[in-house]
């Protein structure tokens, strides 16, 4: 009765924070049912169900952890080290590739574990408002591009420009800082320092031309895995205070290694420090100090101002780094390198101002579009780069991300990428100056080396693969700085749960990341396995139907996006067509010429329609159009408008009104017309005091207006175009002959006497000149010096091969003649085997050879 009786006042059954309402109270008097005892053991059970289900949902979880933060540490410790040195693009490309299939697998892991959890919390940070303009400055700048399809992807050899990469950039900076904690901080820490040990042993090894494997594979491995060995000095650089904070941690009091294994640390971390410093001595002209120095400085004054406190007698680290880096700035240029160190050429900073200047002028807002550098460059270089030895390369990138942000998306870009600049380096100033009683030694380490990346942003240029881990590291300062400052911590939670079709939602969302990343991942596996192939057609050694046209053909089938791919292909039809035109008469087959010739064309067409705006495409297709000449009919005409379009692309460039003018000159010379050849030199000479006008060193369109003077009859005209020609490139023998030719031509005494100094001169230079020896012989012969005619002829004999009995006899009856008192003229030595000199200019060789497709610019 008593147990009865209190039935009523007995509170509900309860377990954790779920209650039962399940007890049965019957009225008193009556007997009680055995229900009561079966729903306890009922509940019992299902309780011990849930929690077998949140065990398993919790190892799931812990699963996905491990998935997003192996993906973290292969930021750091993989695109460092990444390539394969098989791609026609390059490592820049290769590490691109790379970081987004890394980030797709992080990215569906973090959603998985959002959607089964039916909530996804993403980490605000002072960025996000600055970060959220840029992107939508990015994207306007992209929807208005002169090239959409490049300012989405990005532009061949370099994509990191692209639209798509700096979205999946910010994808990776909320899951880093979402992902993030203390301990995941520092396993991201000591993958960045074991990638610097390698690729800074390695680099070190190259300089010391110390061979650990074979020779071979010089050609795949190069001495720098970051590309450049710009980018690799501004990595180590920006290294140089990680390296050293975790030194200082190790010696904490907060440190959890001790004993041997943090001696083996210890010496790890300062072998590794050597090492850099090593490297960036032996790098001193690669390197951007001024970003190395502020970074430097920054760790340093943080440490000497007590802001962070590092144990007592280790504050002497810091300390010898930077006295190093001043020492090394004291030190200066050095030839310690044992290896010839490649020279790398970027764009002047003056000059990558004066292009951003005249960008503005023609595009305020929005720029020319991002990844569209080459372009503005083209477009608005000054007519004063002519001037400089390399005026004929094209940069497609800027030097300093501020000009390159000025010239691509406009002020509206630029804008927003000072805000973010600023947004971060100043709120990384102000936690690392607030809440003093914290020790913030990790935020100062990672804080300084991102402020060494944005220091050499403003300084020189940027590529792909320092953008990558640059980047990475700014994410990683970012929530070291939140969380050692002690900020409140804010999330924005995506909640399923709170839909009333939650199951509906979470299908959808997981249908859709899913269908996304198998997109991607298919998308972008086609783009590296296309480029494997093409890079495995350009290190064929030959150009050959069944060998490298084949293999850039099916990279083409596999990824047909990219231009540069069919303008190749074009080239090595080209290069074909040629290798057959070269052919004896007999074996020549006309018919193939053409089809080559064709298919260039049409390859050459397809590559400059789908990069309408780029000026090597545009120049490709007018020298396939040159070199068809009489094959292809009207290949001259479509050559010429191929040129000026190129000139609407690049106003000032010098060879395409030179090619114009050579154009003119061969149409009048194909009418078989003295009148007409000398009407086409007379257009022509135009043409070539434009390019004059635009390159006032130009030592081949002189040499090409000295032949256009010529041919028109002014004789002291086309002396003095040699005469400028020779001027400016004294070493080409070429000119030197061509004058000595032209003053021969002209005929009086003063002429004459000039003309065999000149030839002398040859002769001097190279005694085995048989060129130069046969035009002084026939000089001899004019100037009635028959003797030295004779001894010029017999120096031939000795020079010419006997197996070439044909022209050995030729010569032989050219000293008989001389001995009869007979002039040696063509129509009595009835032969061509021997003729005038050949005399083609070796600059205008170079600038009718193929155009280089420049990787990664």
């Amino acid at each position: 009765m008593n147990m009865q009786n209190n039935f009523p006042n007995q509170r509900p059954f309860a377990h954790g924070n779920v209650q039962s309402e399940e007890v049965n109270v019957r009225p008193a008097g009556k007997p009680t049912s055995t229900h009561h005892s079966f729903s306890i053991m009922g509940r019992q059970h299902a309780e011990h169900a849930t929690a077998e289900v949140d065990e398993k949902s919790s190892k799931f979880f812990g699963f996905l952890d491990g998935v997003i933060t192996t993906c973290m540490a292969l930021f750091f410790f993989g695109i460092p080290l990444f390539f394969t040195g098989l791609t026609f693009q390059g490592i820049a490309f290769e590490k691109q590739i790379f970081f987004y299939g890394v980030l797709l697998i992080a990215l569906v892991a973090w959603t998985t574990k959002g959607v089964i959890s039916g909530e996804m919390k993403i980490r605000r940070t002072p960025l996000d408002i600055p970060i959220l303009i840029f992107v939508v400055t990015y994207a306007l700048a992209t929807f208005f591009s002169v090239d959409k399809w490049h300012s989405f992807w990005g532009f061949f050899g370099d994509p990191s420009r692209g639209l798509m990469s700096v979205i999946a950039l910010v994808i990776a900076y909320y899951v880093i800082v979402s992902h993030y904690n203390l301990k995941r901080f520092v396993a991201m820490l000591w993958a960045l320092a074991g990638a610097n040990f390698l690729i800074v042993l390695w680099a070190v090894l190259q300089f010391m031309a110390v061979r650990i494997a074979a020779q071979s594979w010089g050609a795949y491995v190069p001495a720098s895995m970051m590309g450049s060995l710009s980018s690799l000095g501004i990595f180590l650089g920006m290294m140089l205070p990680i390296l050293v904070t975790l030194i200082l941690h190790l010696k904490s009091e907060n440190s959890r290694v001790a004993g041997k294994l943090s001696l083996a640390a210890l010496a790890f971390l300062f072998i590794t420090l050597l090492l850099n410093i090593f490297a960036l001595l032996v790098l001193y002209s690669f390197v951007s100090w001024s970003g190395v120095l502020i970074g430097v400085s920054v760790f340093l004054i943080f440490i000497l101002a007590r802001i962070v406190r590092p144990a007592n007698n280790w504050i002497w680290v810091p300390m010898a780094m930077f006295v190093s880096i001043l020492a090394i700035l004291m030190i200066g240029s050095n030839s310690i390198s044992r290896v010839s160190l490649p020279v790398e050429i970027s764009a002047a900073y003056s000059l990558s101002l004066d292009v951003a200047k005249e960008s503005l002028k023609n595009s305020l807002l929005v720029g020319s579009g991002p990844a569209t550098y080459g372009h503005a460059f083209s477009s608005f270089h000054p007519k004063e780069f002519n001037l400089e030895s390399l005026y004929n390369l094209r940069f497609y990138q800027g030097t300093g991300l501020f000009f390159e942000a000025i010239s691509t998306v406009g002020l509206l870009g630029t804008i927003a990428f000072l805000l973010l600049v600023l947004t971060f380096v100043g709120s990384g100033v102000y936690m690392l100056s607030i809440n003093k009683s914290r020790n913030k030694l990790y935020s100062l380490g990672i804080f300084s080396a991102a402020i060494i990346l944005v220091s050499n942003a403003f300084a020189g240029k940027i590529e792909g693969p320092i953008l990558l881990v640059g980047l990475a590291v700014i994410a990683l300062a970012m929530a070291t700085l939140l969380t050692e400052s002690e900020s409140h911590e804010r999330t924005l939670s995506l909640s399923l749960k709170a839909s009333p079709q939650y199951a509906l939602a979470l299908a959808f969302v997981f249908m859709v990341v899913s269908a996304g990343v198998v997109f991607l991942f298919v998308f972008v596996g086609k783009a590296f396995i296309a480029d494997l192939k093409a890079g495995s057609a350009v290190r064929e050694k030959a150009v050959s139907e069944t060998g490298s046209i084949t293999k850039m053909a099916g990279a083409i089938n596999w990824y047909n996006h990219e231009g540069r791919y069919f303008t190749r292909l074009g080239q090595e039809y080209l290069v074909l067509a040629n290798n057959e035109a070269l052919k004896d008469e007999k074996e020549r087959n006309v018919n193939l010429i053409q089809n080559y010739l064709q298919s260039s064309i049409a390859l050459s067409k397809q590559g400059r329609d789908m990069m309408p705006k780029d000026a090597l495409a545009q120049e490709t297709l007018a020298q396939s159009y040159e070199n068809a000449g009489f094959y292809v009919p009207d290949s001259l005409t479509l050559s010429q408008e191929a040129y000026q379009k190129g000139l609407e692309l690049e106003p000032h460039n010098a060879v395409y009104l030179m090619k114009i003018g050579q154009i003119k000159i061969a149409e009048g010379s194909a009418k078989n017309s003295e009148q007409d050849l000398k009407a086409g030199a007379g257009e022509a000479k135009e043409w070539f005091s434009k390019a004059i006008n635009e390159k006032s060193n130009f030592a081949v369109a002189y040499y090409q207006l000295s032949f256009a003077d010529e041919i028109t009859g002014d004789k002291d005209g086309a002396i003095d175009a040699m005469e400028k020609a020779l001027k400016y490139d004294n070493s080409n023998v070429s000119y030197v002959l061509n004058l000595a030719r032209l003053h021969q031509t002209k005929g009086t005494e003063d002429d004459k006497k000039i003309a065999e100094i000149l030839y002398k001169k040859v002769i001097e230079a190279n005694d085995k000149d048989v060129n130069a020896h046969f035009s002084l012989g026939m000089l001899y012969e004019k100037m009635k010096n028959s003797a030295g005619a004779t001894a010029e002829y017999k120096k031939l004999l000795e020079l010419l091969p006997t197996s070439d009995k044909e022209t050995r006899t030729q010569i032989q009856k050219m000293i008989d003649n001389v001995a009869r008192g007979i002039e040696n003229t063509p129509e009595n030595i009835k032969s061509d085997a021997v003729v005038a000199p050949v005399v083609v200019p070796q600059e205008s060789v170079a600038q009718d050879s193929l155009p280089l497709i420049q990787s990664g610019q």
